[in-house]
């Protein structure tokens, strides 16, 4: 909506990196001709294993409130409270670690508050709703229904458009892929926010190549 820019021929738009992207894909066939790849043996489920090595860390720094306190900052920062709640919630779901559920609701009561206080640590409101959309389908059926009903209620109660920081670059980029989780789990029927920053986004790709600012 308002944008003037004619996509029509964009196919026939002369492309800069077609050059330097063959010559890649050349250097890439010659360096695999040359050398064996072996698989690593890794897994999906060897992440896992990382994850817990951090949130078993990380929960030894949890106050009662459930917010996640940096030890050498000696406050919350940034966004580490939702994103503790979903690394704790995988392992849950994934690695019956029942012992973190407890830690991944508390991260909940918390951080699902103050993002609809708008008093995000730090003030990265922003950064908030992607870890906490996907943490709540893992937790779903394993706590209280209120409990889980009042996660839903605090995300449900707060105005987009006067919660988040910005109104463009990856800060809005990161929390309008949260509100459309949102949307999806019905908690958010309006779009309207995500339209008009999906808008905003659009000027940002200024460049002749469509590349983003």
């Amino acid at each position: 909506a308002g944008l003037k820019w004619d996509w029509t021929e964009v196919d026939k738009w002369p492309d800069p990196t077609a050059a330097p992207v063959e010559q890649f894909k050349q250097d890439l066939k010659s360096a695999a001709a040359a050398v064996e790849i072996q698989p690593t043996g890794l897994t999906r489920a060897d992440y896992l294993k990382l994850v817990a090595g951090n949130v078993d860390f990380w929960k030894q720094h949890q106050n009662q409130d459930g917010a996640i306190i940096d030890p050498y900052r000696q406050q919350e920062f940034q966004y580490s409270t939702p994103c503790f709640a979903v690394a704790a919630a995988a392992l849950v779901e994934y690695t019956g670690r029942k012992d973190l559920l407890e830690p991944a609701a508390r991260a909940m009561d918390w951080a699902t508050l103050r993002l609809s206080q708008r008093k995000g640590a730090t003030a990265h409101e922003d950064f908030y709703p992607p870890p906490l959309a996907h943490a709540l389908p893992l937790l779903k059926g394993k706590v209280d229904p209120q409990r889980y009903a009042r996660w839903e209620e605090n995300l449900r109660s707060f105005d987009p458009a006067k919660t988040y920081r910005t109104r463009g670059g990856n800060w809005n980029v990161v929390a309008i892929s949260g509100e459309w989780l949102f949307h999806q789990m019905r908690l958010r029927p309006d779009t309207s926010f995500i339209e008009r920053s999906l808008a905003g986004q659009a000027r940002l790709f200024g460049h002749p190549w469509g590349l983003y600012t």
